[in-house]
């Protein structure tokens, strides 16, 4: 079975800058291997180009702040007036993780406004900079700046399997004489 680590609940949609990366943080609770990266986003954003390109990536935490990529889906075509959904995308190799803070977001393209994304207010729970699109996500995140809102955003994992093995026990010393 799967689990999910992130935020399922939706929030008000936020356009898309173009050529940034925008990522909110999240705690692991269990070890598990991340497969698919979800998010909530729409087509439309205040601008009329035919659509916005965008790929979901996960970064390890430092003190609070992203650091280290530790990996990025496939990219998705937000069409202009896309309807509101979950987009679920994959990565190319899973991720086997500890449990921890980890920092998952949203790298969006050229466009500019067409998508949109949903977060939640909440102080200080999304970092972003400038990054281009095509020459993928920066490794490590790099400065940020910080924005009082927090991404509707999840990742899918399957829990590492507990461990089966029965307890092993040495037998009782003999205290007979």
């Amino acid at each position: 079975s799967t689990a999910t680590f992130g935020r399922t609940t939706v929030g008000t949609l936020q356009n898309l800058a173009s050529n940034r990366k925008r990522v909110s943080r999240f705690v692991l609770g269990e070890a598990g291997t991340v497969s698919h990266i979800s998010g909530y986003v729409d087509g439309n954003g205040s601008r009329s180009s035919s659509s916005q390109v965008v790929r979901f990536v996960i970064y390890a935490d430092n003190g609070g702040k992203p650091a280290a990529l530790l990996g990025a889906t496939g990219s998705h075509r937000i069409a202009r007036r896309a309807p509101a959904a979950w987009v679920t995308l994959a990565l190319p190799t899973a991720l086997t993780l500890k449990p921890g803070t980890y920092h998952l977001g949203i790298h969006s393209g050229s466009s500019s406004y067409v998508g949109r994304y949903a977060a939640v207010q909440l102080r200080g729970g999304l970092k972003q900079n400038d990054n281009s699109f095509t020459s993928g996500p920066k490794n490590p995140f790099g400065s940020a700046s910080t924005v009082n809102l927090g991404m509707s955003i999840y990742a899918t994992y399957t829990p590492a399997p507990a461990n089966t093995a029965p307890p092993t026990t040495e037998p009782a010393a003999d205290t007979q004489p």
